[in-house]
């Protein structure tokens, strides 16, 4: 008897309909996920660890996916993690009478080798080391800008979106205070402002940082017309004829 969905319902995905990139993905999760339990229970410590390990490195990689969307690259990564930590410990098999009656001996033995701790335990800090030093890799060449860099504009921003950039029609666009002073050099009438949670000085630092700075940085080519340069450049001309 087949059934068809009910009004308003979502169709189901199958899993031969998810894309292949997709499904590396999910596999390589449950793979790094896949921690089984220790056949000794002096191992139990260490399966716990490599578990909080591999939970640990499974979530950078799915904050990084969700920041970056590189499926592909995502499940290389955390499949090469994986392997950098494997089960060193014997998994539990089905009980024989025998084992059962060695337990009470096992108690006593040495266990195996165990990965060294997070951080003393500390999950949270590992993982914010972690994500910080993949900032600066492979995986994120295509990190997010704020508002005010211009699309092309090649620098990548300094510091997080902190003073709001507005023109002479009142239109506005947060940036880092690097962006900011470059999109600020470049308009005519245009004022700064600190976002509320900005640093002290914040907008101070961009509108001194605008008044050196020549209009549309990046353009190259000759600059000799007042509108190219820089306004400290103009004042510097005018004063000099």
């Amino acid at each position: 008897m087949s059934r068809t969905p009910a009004a308003g319902q979502a169709p189901t995905t199958t899993v031969g309909a998810l894309p292949g990139p997709v499904s590396d993905l999910l596999a390589a999760i449950r793979d790094a996920l896949d921690v089984p339990l220790a056949d000794r229970p002096v191992d139990d410590v260490v399966r716990a660890e490599l578990l909080t390990r591999r939970a640990a490195d499974t979530r950078v990689i799915v904050e990084l996916l969700l920041t970056h969307g590189d499926v592909e690259r995502s499940a290389a990564r955390l499949r090469e993690w994986t392997a950098e930590h494997p089960v060193s410990y014997a998994p539990w098999k089905a009980r024989t009478d025998q084992s059962a009656a060695e337990e009470e001996g096992l108690l006593d033995a040495e266990p195996a080798s165990a990965p060294e701790p997070l951080y003393g335990g500390d999950v949270d800090q590992f993982i914010a080391d972690a994500y910080d030093s993949l900032a600066d890799s492979d995986m994120d060449d295509e990190r997010p800008r704020c508002p005010a860099a211009h699309s092309e504009d090649p620098d990548l921003c300094t510091g997080p979106v902190v003073v709001t950039i507005i023109d002479a029609t009142n239109a506005g666009a947060d940036g880092c205070e690097h962006h900011a002073a470059r999109l600020l050099a470049s308009l005519d009438g245009g004022r700064v402002y600190g976002l509320p949670d900005a640093p002290e000085g914040a907008a101070i630092r961009v509108h001194k940082a605008a008044d050196s700075i020549r209009p549309f940085p990046w353009v190259s080519g000759p600059r000799t017309r007042p509108g190219q340069l820089s306004r400290a450049e103009v004042r510097e001309r005018g004063e000099g004829e």
